[in-house]
Order: C-alpha cells, then structure tokens, then sequence
C-alpha cells in the first residue's frame, strides 16, 4: 500500500522533477542533488531511530497490545518512508 501511495505521488509531481532536472544541469545542480540525497537519508535514518524508540517504549509499558499496535505502526510507517525515500532517490537521479 505504501508503496501504490509513493507512486501516485510520484506520477503527480513527475511535471515538476522535469522542470528541477532541467534547471539541475552544471555543477550547481550537483551539489544541490548530493545535498537534497543526503537530507533524505538523513531523514529516512532519523525515522528509523524514532520507529525503534517508540517500539521500546511500547514495550516498557508490558501491555501486550499497546506493543503490537505500536509494532504494526511502526513497520507501516518505516515501509512508507523506505519506499519514499527510494522514490525521492530515483526523481534526484
């Protein structure tokens, strides 16, 4: 599912990458790619760390299905960020 969501996305601003890569050309745009590549990894990683803390502390409370809602939030929500951050990657690229 969040895959299909990122791929919508993707087709709605795929006008305005074109425009971006056509403006990205020289060593300016290079620079701004590495740049916008780096703070999408940093936020996919950012993510990742919050995910795991929010799980830790589901955990802590020993109540079994505040774990797994938490747990299945989390995996959902990691999957979405992993598939747009992907799709980010592929649009600079």
């Amino acid at each position: 599912m969040a895959t299909e969501i990122v791929a919508h996305t993707a087709v709605a601003v795929e006008p305005a990458a074109g425009t971006a890569r056509e403006l990205m050309t020289g060593g300016v745009g290079a620079v701004v790619k590495k740049a916008a590549g780096a703070t999408v990894d940093i936020y996919q990683r950012a993510t990742t760390q919050q995910l795991a803390l929010a799980v830790t502390l589901a955990d802590a409370v020993h109540v079994d299905w505040v774990s797994k809602l938490t747990r299945l939030n989390a995996d959902a929500i990691a999957e979405l960020v992993t598939a747009s951050a992907s799709a980010a990657h592929e649009l600079l690229y």
